[in-house]
């Protein structure tokens, strides 16, 4: 049987798609150690992308030492999560990867542990 077509494209789409937060921002990565998991790193704070075969959805997690938000939580517009084929992968990815760019700057401010409390609770 041959390897569904969206886990076999994931880390190369999420790579390239979210190449600023390296080129931009300065985290480090991509950390690639798991199967169907990306990774970013820059002092307290980890961004981490995550396919779920399963459920079918992609979805950006943001952290902060220990507290976790999905991307959505953060943002004011709905970001689609769908995985069901790969073409809707890659157009989720495309949508959170645009919505975290405009997101960064804010997280990286005085303002973002703030922002990040809200949305975890």
């Amino acid at each position: 049987m041959s390897r569904d077509a969206r886990a076999e494209h994931f880390a190369d789409d999420v790579v390239a798609r979210f190449a600023f937060l390296v080129a931009e921002f300065g985290f480090i990565g991509p950390d690639l150690a798991e199967d169907e998991l990306v990774g970013y790193a820059a002092g307290p704070w980890s961004i981490w992308v995550g396919l779920d075969l399963r459920n079918k959805t992609v979805e950006t997690v943001i952290k902060r030492f220990e507290v976790y938000a999905p991307l959505g939580a953060l943002t004011a517009v709905g970001l689609p999560i769908s995985a069901q084929t790969r073409v809707g992968m890659a157009a989720s990815l495309a949508r959170q990867a645009a919505a975290l760019r405009d997101l960064v700057p804010v997280l990286l401010s005085p303002t973002g542990p703030t922002l990040m409390d809200q949305a975890a609770h």
